[in-house]
């Protein structure tokens, strides 16, 4: 038993090409594949929290607003 490691590129159409090394076509062999993805980077929203400051009332204007709405 021989282990090859070789890293393959994915194609346009997800395909991927590995090379193997001279090997007739009457051996049999077994193929195992591993995959491995780099992990994304979240979004950190942290640097937007916090607390909005101002005079508004707001339950004043929520019936301000909703008032507009009566025919």
């Amino acid at each position: 038993m021989e282990a090859i490691h070789n890293i393959a590129t994915k194609k346009k159409k997800g395909n991927f090409i590995i090379e193997l090394p001279n090997i007739s076509n009457t051996e049999e062999i077994e193929v195992t594949v591993v995959f491995k993805q780099e992990k994304k980077k979240k979004f950190d929203l942290t640097k937007y929290a916090g607390k909005l400051e101002g005079k508004t009332d707001w339950l004043l204007y929520q019936k301000k607003i909703r008032s507009e709405w009566k025919y």
